[in-house]
């Protein structure tokens, strides 16, 4: 688990430095930073806090409810900064590593 949290949270730095040194508003900075942060801090709560306490059918629906909020909170920072796909990907491991195989292929 220690290394998709690092994994995690490289895809999110990479995109935030990268978005944070570009050309934008401060408008769109303040967004990048406020929904990255969240986003980090969504991964942390979810995933580090609520989920290895969670059994059986809970966890399956926490890493729903983790990935619902997480791409929530993504899709206004893609539309920011092509970088954030970087971040989407790490998404495809958390699915895969996380959810019962027919869920994760659904």
């Amino acid at each position: 688990m220690t290394v998709w949290v690092i994994v995690y949270y490289i895809s999110l730095a990479i995109p935030f430095v990268l978005a944070f040194m570009a050309e934008e508003s401060t408008r769109e900075k303040v967004m990048v930073v406020a929904l990255s942060l969240g986003l980090g801090a969504w991964y942390a709560l979810v995933m580090m806090w609520i989920l290895p306490k969670a059994s059986g059918r809970w966890q399956v629906a926490w890493v729903i409810i983790f990935l619902v909020g997480a791409v929530v909170m993504w899709f206004p920072l893609a539309r920011t900064h092509w970088a954030y796909f970087i971040t989407a990907s790490s998404f495809y491991g958390l699915m895969w590593g996380t959810l019962p195989f027919g869920m994760a292929v659904a």
